[in-house]
């Protein structure tokens, strides 16, 4: 949605990842956009759309009546979105491939939101900015943004769980200009001559051999890694990303722990 490189790129195993990271935040996004007033009939922007995660989940919610935009930089993120879309039969949704600078909307929407897409951006101020340019008087606008500042444990201690989150958001952290977007969204809105958002934040966690937050952080190490095979943690190991998913899964179930992934940060307000 910038001039800046997407970090994860759009290789297959991420827009599969995306897809599996989807399913994981739906309840959460779906909190956010109730809570933003999303009804059926009404028209949606999704920016930064991806494999169209939240676009479906919006077209679902506005109905038949409604429809939704999404739009992407990627067009193998967009031709994703689409063949989502019609996997699960959804025909009020479509998916252009541009940024927010490039699209051009007369009609206006109920509502623009976006996912992971603030921290990405050179300057969220601006392209806050920009995407309410496109909301309708009355409507909403509302980001769900992941806190890439706020590093997380687990208890009993899982010494690896915590190597390997800490090794994700330092690597967020140096590619991601606005990282700690999650942290600053009263600011950042306002900023943008914004309304004080409303806002929560909830703190993703798990336990035991079978929970999916170890997937959802190894597959998000691989796509950030330059070999989707192996990668190096900070403790010098070059490890093989398969073997490292299920060693996380062992050393949790092992510990009887709770594992905390990064938080979720939502923001949302009506202009």
């Amino acid at each position: 949605m910038s001039s800046n490189k997407y970090v994860l790129g759009h290789a297959s195993n991420e827009l599969e990842r995306l897809n599996f990271q989807s399913r994981m935040l739906q309840p959460l996004t779906t909190r956010m956009l109730l809570a933003a007033n999303i009804c059926p009939g009404m028209r949606i922007l999704d920016l930064g759309c991806g494999t169209g995660g939240v676009s479906l989940l919006a077209a679902d919610l506005v109905g038949s009546n409604g429809a939704v935009v999404g739009i992407d930089r990627s067009d193998k993120a967009i031709a994703s979105a689409r063949a989502c879309a019609e996997a699960v039969g959804i025909r009020n949704a479509e998916f252009i491939t541009c940024s927010l600078e490039e699209f051009d909307e007369q009609e206006g929407f109920d509502m623009v939101t976006g996912r992971y897409v603030l921290c990405h951006q050179p300057d969220a101020v601006i392209f806050l900015r920009r995407a309410a340019r496109f909301v309708r008087p009355g409507g909403a606008i509302a980001f769900h943004e992941v806190d890439l500042a706020r590093h997380t444990a687990s208890m009993p201690s899982v010494p690896l769980w915590d190597m390997v989150v800490a090794e994700v958001l330092t690597r967020f952290q140096r590619a991601c200009p606005e990282y700690n977007v999650a942290q600053k969204l009263v600011k950042t809105f306002v900023s943008a001559g914004l309304p004080v958002p409303e806002m929560s934040y909830e703190l993703p966690v798990g336990g035991g051999a079978d929970s999916p937050l170890c997937t959802w952080i190894t597959e998000t190490l691989r796509s950030m890694s330059d070999n989707t095979r192996e990668t190096g943690l900070p403790d010098g190991r070059l490890v093989e990303i398969d073997a490292l998913n299920l060693e996380l899964q062992f050393a949790v179930a092992k510990s009887n722990s709770q594992v905390v992934f990064p938080g979720q940060s939502c923001a949302w307000t009506q202009l």
